[in-house]
């Protein structure tokens, strides 16, 4: 439809996740500019006030408030919602917050996603990890800044967004003799 042309007008990639079972894709890679991604009322950081102002004060100053985050200001409900949800994901009992935004970090590389890959290279860069050892864990996710068994979870989460079919059950056993459960693994 016209959503999907504008879309493809701006992205950088020509590539399309295609749905099996319909005509349709999804675009890659929904890196829109600003002026198109904000067509709709939402509320800037410095015009926020209440329950916006307060999720936009969980993010740090040196990180800044996503992309995403802001757009989401144009519903308040939903806004909430996905701050229960990162909330949840910050003190997860298992899966660190620095491993998280690894994982959002290379995830949104495979799909060249630059506002996350911006966003989530800041947290990285915070945790002391350099541009090098970045491009390292670019180039090899069990080459990353974590545990090996916390890369070893990365490097899964990228193989399957990269796969053309389903996971490896082999794969997934290593992940559990890392102590890594299903849910972990799903999460």
């Amino acid at each position: 439809g016209l959503f999907t042309l504008e879309v493809n007008k701006w992205k950088k990639k020509k590539e399309t996740l295609s749905l099996s079972s319909t005509r349709s894709s999804i675009p890659l890679n929904a890196n829109l500019p600003r002026s198109l991604m904000f067509m709709i009322e939402t509320v800037s950081p410095e015009e926020a006030t209440g329950l916006t102002a307060k999720i936009y004060g969980a993010f740090p100053p040196e990180i800044g408030i996503p992309d995403t985050m802001q757009l989401q200001s144009a519903s308040q409900p939903l806004m909430m919602l996905t701050a229960k949800m990162l909330e949840y994901w910050r003190r997860h009992e298992t899966l660190s917050f620095e491993l998280l935004a690894g994982i959002r970090y290379l995830t949104a590389n495979v799909c060249a996603f630059d506002s996350c890959i911006d966003f989530n290279g800041k947290i990285l860069a915070g945790m002391g990890i350099s541009q090098d050892e970045l491009a390292a864990f670019r180039e090899d996710p069990l080459r990353g800044p974590f545990e090996e068994r916390e890369n070893a979870l990365v490097a899964f989460v990228v193989r399957s967004l990269e796969a053309d079919g389903p996971a490896d059950p082999a794969e997934l056993d290593r992940l559990r003799e890392f102590g890594w459960s299903d849910r972990d693994i799903y999460e």
